[in-house]
Parts: structure tokens; sequence; C-alpha cells
């Protein structure tokens, strides 16, 4: 992080760009209301294992109707391409997505959403429509619940007729 603030303290930067650290929690939604686009540019794991991460911000970005630039990374990818939908849901595209680590495709995916306010919009409508049909906590919760009860219907069950 050292690197990217020594760059982004530029003059021709700091006036774009916000870089303010760790915040409450109860003042997030404040900084992601004042931001015009999110980047999610995640790197792949140095060891190669599969990257895994709590998708929570990414959950907030789709929610907050902003476009967002993001490593084709594992569930990052899967996500923003609407892997994880239902199968009745039709794929949709939310986010420009970039091979991680790769700088200019990165640019590229920036450049794009800035230029094509349109489109950059569009997904960033989609994005907030998945969110809130597929991402929320009730959602999840409800699946929880909802997979207890078969486990729980599954236990009462006599073992013939399982």
């Amino acid at each position: 992080m050292p690197d990217v603030r020594a760059i982004l303290d530029h003059p021709a930067y700091r006036v774009h760009v916000s870089l303010p650290g760790l915040v409450p929690q109860k003042n997030a939604p404040a900084y992601l209301a004042a931001s015009d686009i999110f980047l999610s540019p995640h790197l792949p794991n140095p060891d190669g294992t599969a990257f895994f991460g709590s998708p929570t911000k990414l959950f907030e970005y789709m929610a907050m109707e902003r476009p967002i630039v993001a490593s084709d990374l594992d569930q990052v990818g899967l996500i923003l391409r609407g892997e994880y939908l239902d199968k009745t849901t039709e794929r949709m595209t939310m986010a420009v997505l970039h091979r991680p680590g790769n700088r200019s495709e990165f640019l590229r995916g920036l450049r794009q959403v800035v230029e094509d306010p349109p489109s950059a919009r569009a997904m960033a409508r989609r994005a907030r429509a998945a969110a809130l049909a597929h991402y929320t906590w009730d959602h999840h919760v409800g699946a929880i619940l909802e997979r207890l009860s078969l486990l729980t219907t599954e236990e009462r069950l006599p073992a013939s007729a399982r």
C-alpha cells in the first residue's frame, strides 16, 4: 500500500482519489456513496492456491450501483459474471473484468468505464439488481435455514426412506 499511496499522492491524481485507510463501519456507506468507480484488483495467491475471501465488500460495491473494475479471479469473477445466480436468471455483465495482475487490461477497463458512462451505468444497475435479488443477508440466511430444515427432516426419516 505504501507504493500505491506514493503514486496517488502526485498532484495530478490527488484531486481524483481518496485513500482514507480504515474507517469505522458506520461511516463506510458514506465513503462508498462518494465513490464514482469501485476497483477490486485482486491478485492470485503466491502459492497458486485458489483465491477465496469474503465477498462482502464486492456485494457492497454492487449494491451501491457504481461501475466496478475487477480482477477476473476465482470467486470475484464468478460473482461478477453471474455464475452463482440461479439457473433461471440470465447471465449478465456486471463489471469490467481483467486478468489478475495485468496492468494494461486493468487500465483499459478503467478507461472503458470512464469513457462510456452509459454502458458503465447499465452494468452498475445490473450489479445492484443482482445484489438485491441474490446476495442480501436475508437471502443467505434464508438459504441456510432452508438447508438446515432439509437436514433436520432427513434425520427424522427412517434409514429405509433415505
